[in-house]
């Protein structure tokens, strides 16, 4: 089997950012089996993640996109951190290499006191979660480039993909 292809077997959680037609994973689709669900909270992609265990080992990634539905939906943020946690000890235990996107600048959207708490967790998530690898946040987006006050229209998410491509290639081929 070609290494590279080996490399980005990927196994894919998240929430409505990660099911956007022609979003980030579309770019990856080939070599993605995307468990994502719309308005899905950190602990709903926990369960996602024990109910999945047994394949957990047949990917090489296993990639962990969320926490904006948690913020939205008023939960603690020491349980959405502990959510985050598990899951990534989950999925380490289970044989999966964890990588954690942290999305974008969420202070382009018009909601600023919940784009305020979007941008404090990403920074605990990026400090405080051990075991995974972080995709940094996407620098290239512009309050333009929303469709709504969360998600990305065609343009950010062309801008999004192209950055996650790229970010993934980078981590994954670095090990």
């Amino acid at each position: 089997m070609n290494l590279f292809i080996m490399l980005l077997q990927i196994l894919l959680i998240g929430d409505s950012l990660s099911l956007y037609p022609g979003g980030y994973q579309s770019r990856i689709k080939e070599e993605v089996l995307n468990l994502s669900k719309v308005g899905a909270p950190t602990g709903y992609m926990l369960n996602k993640i024990n109910q999945n265990k047994s394949i957990i080992k047949n990917y090489k990634h296993v990639i962990f996109y969320g926490g904006v539905n948690d913020v939205y939906g008023g939960v603690n943020q020491r349980v959405t951190l502990s959510n985050i946690q598990k899951s990534i000890d989950t999925i380490n235990k289970y044989g999966g290499h964890a990588v954690i996107i942290l999305g974008y600048n969420p202070l382009i959207q018009p909601n600023k006191t919940k784009a305020n708490e979007w941008r404090d967790l990403q920074q605990k998530i990026s400090t405080q979660i051990k075991g995974a690898k972080i995709i940094p946040i996407c620098p290239f987006l512009l309050p333009k480039h929303l469709s709504d006050h969360v998600h990305l229209n065609s343009e950010g998410n062309k801008i999004f993909g192209d950055w996650i491509k790229s970010q993934l290639k980078n981590k994954l081929l670095t090990n």
